[in-house]
């Protein structure tokens, strides 16, 4: 009797608490969206606990993943093994800035690495073609647009942080990683003496038969 009591209380605790479900409360220094129009991407400063909220603008056909980078200065190279960024996403909420309590599910968890210039590549669609390499880490698998907007978080990971390493100022940079495609709509215009003439388009030998559609084009 007893055994069966306690294998309904586990089922329980693991319904009501799902599995990498999280609650915090860090400082939103601000937001950093990502759209087609902007290729450049956006910055923004972060501490040694501070967060920030990564977005996707309306259009972003053309995203294949997203690229953070995250700059520190030199004094970083001392404290090695002191920091580790968080990468999480189902947001009970968002934030412009300031002070906030989150609820949310970790996607990734990684002590920062002993370089100035650290660049984590989050793919947005299964035929991304990304790789970690010695440049660049992937840390999850695909994240779909869905799963936005997402919060990157700084953290320490020891105690006792010297008062140097709190007032270390880092600098994290996105910015979309786009697919070799393009958009292309047809709008033709004819020569007076050709007016109302029919005529035929061909795409890779592929029949366009309405021309006021936007067709999506590999590269080449």
């Amino acid at each position: 009797m007893q055994k069966f009591v306690f294998i309904v209380t586990t089922s329980f605790f693991l319904m009501a608490f799902p599995l990498g479900a999280e609650s915090f409360r860090v400082m939103v220094e601000g937001n950093l969206e990502l759209s087609l129009d902007k290729p450049e991407g956006a910055s923004i400063p972060l501490n040694y606990n501070n967060s920030a909220l990564i977005r996707l603008g309306k259009d972003i056909r053309f995203f294949r993943g997203i690229e953070l980078e995250l700059s520190a200065p030199q004094l970083w190279l001392l404290y090695q093994g002191s920091l580790a960024m968080a990468l999480y996403t189902d947001l009970n909420s968002f934030p412009s800035s300031g002070v906030h309590d989150f609820e949310c599910t970790r996607l990734a968890f990684e002590p920062l690495p002993n370089k100035l210039h650290t660049v984590y590549q989050i793919p947005v669609r299964a035929s991304h073609g990304l790789k970690t390499t010695p440049y660049a880490s992937v840390p999850v698998s695909v994240t779909p647009p869905s799963s936005f907007p997402l919060l990157f978080r700084l953290m320490p990971i020891i105690k006792g942080l010297s008062e140097e390493l709190e007032t270390m100022v880092f600098q994290l940079s996105a910015r979309p990683i786009f697919s070799d495609e393009g958009a292309v709509k047809l709008s033709p215009r004819y020569p007076e003496q050709l007016k109302g003439k029919p005529f035929t388009v061909l795409i890779d030998d592929i029949l366009i038969e309405n021309l006021a559609d936007e067709r999506l084009l590999k590269e080449g």
